[in-house]
């Protein structure tokens, strides 16, 4: 894929999405349709925004006590915390 394309017009299109990350006008999807039919690949798209805002991490955070504070202390509840205490 990279043996075919235009680098120039490749570069165009991912400097414009850069730009657009920087300056917070334009349109993403109009961008990163123009570099796809450039030929870019995704990890060049999404390095180009990257550029700016970095990568996004998610923060993994485990919730307890949900489901016995709305539901209380009903038998099934505790079924299922002892079934899941045995697993």
């Amino acid at each position: 894929m990279r043996a075919e394309r235009d680098e120039a017009r490749v570069r165009a299109a991912l400097n414009g999405i850069t730009r657009a990350a920087e300056t917070g006008e334009g349109n993403f999807l109009a961008l990163a349709i123009e570099a796809t039919r450039a030929r870019a690949s995704l990890g060049e798209i999404s390095q180009a925004i990257e550029k700016v805002v970095g990568r996004h991490k998610a923060v993994i955070r485990s919730i307890s006590g949900v489901y016995s504070t709305e539901f209380g202390e009903k038998h099934e509840v505790s079924c299922s915390q002892e079934d899941g205490g045995r697993f």
